[in-house]
């Protein structure tokens, strides 16, 4: 609880209130946006969490951290009418981001609930409206269209047809006949891709001194620009791998991040720790990040590009496996002496 100047407390509510009164006076109000960045990174409340998350959405559209809030209370609650306002409040916020299609697209087609799948179908149908995000919804839920779906679950196939008209509807014949036939080829190439790295980073194998953590960027920090979200999701994918068990801390930036260090190499019983990034480009926001995080961590990507000194950059390769071990076992030696 914080006080006010005069002595008076303000409780959280309040402080929820406050930050959205100061944004409907102005969008975009600085004051009003990291008020209730931290009330949403704080609050137990899930009423106000899903409230903050989409008044945040309101002041501050394309906010990651209200879209991502607004994905999850979507996919875990079982209040229909709270599924669709949620539903319903991304197409409001933000109606074009790409995120927030992306990951619309992802809950149709894994959710097991009949009711959040129209809604989401709904929502979607609402949201895109640039070719590029009409052929995105092509190339992304085409496959759905197969008598495998239709007779095991008819409910996807009706929802995904729906959609795909909508598209038809909006696109040159050319158009979509190159979005739906790129995604037979291209995207089997993509996913065939991804596995293949993603097992054979698998094979490696800590040693005494060194622990490596597998990140793959494209389903953890893709889109993610806001530096304490990069922060908050490497410390995510820790907690994951070897303390799945426990709650997981916020942090808003390396620093914090750094400072849980000591935890993690008494839980793994290793001197050092390191991050090898996958499955994503390095960008500006996440080079920063990770050069925080250096002196704690040793941070590698695989990647093509030209890595900035004391970051590792290794590109894809045959011998990728045995190329990454040495680099261990090089850290590992260096550490001892």
């Amino acid at each position: 609880m914080k006080i006010l100047a005069g002595g008076l407390p303000i409780s959280e509510s309040t402080r929820w209130w406050l930050g959205y009164s100061l944004g409907e006076i102005a969008v975009g109000n600085e004051l009003a946006i990291r008020e209730l960045i931290r009330v949403l990174e704080t609050t137990e409340s899930e009423d106000n969490r899903r409230g903050v998350a989409y008044t945040l959405g309101k002041i501050d559209p394309g906010n990651e951290l209200a879209i991502r809030e607004l994905i999850r209370v979507l996919e875990t609650t079982e209040n229909e009418s709270t599924r669709w306002g949620v539903a319903s409040n991304l197409g409001k916020i933000d109606p074009e981001n790409e995120l927030a299609i992306r990951e619309l697209i992802r809950v149709l087609e894994t959710t097991e609930n009949e009711s959040t799948r129209s809604t989401v179908a709904e929502s979607l149908g609402k949201i895109i409206k640039t070719e590029k995000q009409y052929t995105d919804v092509v190339f992304a839920l085409n496959h759905n269209l197969t008598d495998e779906v239709y007779e095991n679950d008819f409910d996807l196939y009706k929802n995904c047809y729906e959609l795909l008209w909508q598209c038809t509807q909006n696109l040159t014949y050319p158009k979509f006949y190159q979005a739906w036939h790129e995604s037979d080829t291209t995207k089997e190439q993509l996913e065939t891709s991804y596995n293949d790295l993603t097992e054979i980073l698998k094979q490696l194998q800590p040693n005494d001194q060194v622990y490596p953590f597998l990140i793959d960027g494209k389903y953890s920090l893709e889109n993610l620009t806001d530096e304490s979200a990069i922060a908050q999701e490497l410390c995510n994918q820790i907690y994951y791998t070897i303390l799945p068990d426990d709650d997981i801390p916020t942090v808003k930036n390396a620093p914090e991040l750094k400072r849980l260090f000591p935890k993690f190499k008494r839980q793994l019983n290793r001197l050092t720790l390191v991050f090898i990034i996958y499955n994503i480009e390095p960008y500006p926001e996440l080079i920063n990040v990770c050069r925080q995080l250096l002196g704690k961590f040793h941070i590698a990507f695989i990647t093509d590009q030209q890595i900035e000194p004391d970051l590792r950059g290794f590109p894809m390769q045959n011998n990728l496996v045995n190329i990454l071990q040495n680099w261990l076992t090089e850290i590992s030696y260096k550490e001892t002496l």
